[in-house]
Order: C-alpha cells, then sequence, then structure tokens
C-alpha cells in the first residue's frame, strides 16, 4: 500500500520529534556513474528503515529526481514527493533528518547548508549497516 503524503505536510513535520524524514535524491544528468535504478533507491530505503524504525518514530522518506520518480518501487513506504523545483528541493533536502544520494553537489550542499546526515552511495552494492554511513558535509570534512 503506497502512501504517498502531499508536499506541505514536509514542512509541518520537519524534524519533529515524532517523524524521522529521509530523503532519497537521483540526478541523472550530471551524475551518469552513479545514476541508479529506482530499484536500489528503494533497497537503500528498506535498510535505512530497518536501523532507525521504532516505536517513538515514524518513518518518511523525501522522494527528489530531476525525472518522473517510477512509484512501484516505492510501495511500502510512506513518502513525499518533492516539487521538482530546484531550489525548492535544496530547501527539502536541507530540512530533512538524513540523505541518501550520489556523490553530487546537490546533495552535498544540501548537506552543508541543513547540516543533515548524507550517506553517499558510491556503488549500488553499497550496504548500509548502520547510522555511521552518515555524515555531515563540512569545510573540514574528507571527501
Amino acid at each position: 500500500h503506497l502512501e504517498i503524503y502531499p508536499k506541505k505536510n514536509i514542512y509541518s513535520c520537519e524534524k519533529s520529534l515524532d517523524y524521522l524524514q529521509i530523503c532519497g535524491c537521483r540526478d541523472r544528468v550530471d551524475y551518469e556513474k552513479y545514476f541508479y535504478d529506482f530499484s536500489i533507491y528503494a533497497e537503500k530505503m528498506r535498510q535505512v528503515q530497518k536501523i532507525v524504525q521504532t516505536d517513538n518514530f515514524r518513518v518518511g522518506f523525501l522522494l527528489c529526481s530531476n525525472e518522473k520518480i517510477e512509484l512501484k518501487h516505492f510501495q511500502k513506504f510512506k513518502i513525499f514527493l518533492s516539487s521538482n523545483h530546484p531550489f525548492e528541493d535544496m530547501y527539502e533536502l536541507s530540512r530533512c533528518n538524513y540523505i541518501i544520494g550520489p556523490p553530487s553537489t546537490y546533495s552535498m550542499w544540501a548537506s552543508f547548508v541543513g547540516n543533515v546526515p548524507l550517506c553517499i552511495i558510491e556503488n549500488k552494492e553499497q550496504y548500509i549497516a548502520d547510522l555511521s554511513s552518515f555524515r555531515v558535509i563540512g569545510i573540514n570534512a574528507q571527501q
């Protein structure tokens, strides 16, 4: 059962104590090497949800892409769809609790601006075992 929430809801529950928001970001144009099928992002989302899901948190995923999102891969998640406007998406990314995405300037900038831990997906086989896979991008961060 696919639950899609209206865009306005992301602002009302951002970084609240009872709602954990995670963003999956996909950008085909700029990062062909790191372009992954939506099924790969769904698998990464399952891995992260397994880590963070508790009775105290509801987990929701904001999906951002510069292409049409294939929703069939996200049937088991509570999702928000981005507006697909570059500036609004950047703001929404920077307000999430965690970001999952390719090593793109876009996701790294959102991590830096919002002080949001980012898990950079280097390859489709990468397994996200715990939250140590996430780090905030900062001025002195090692790449």
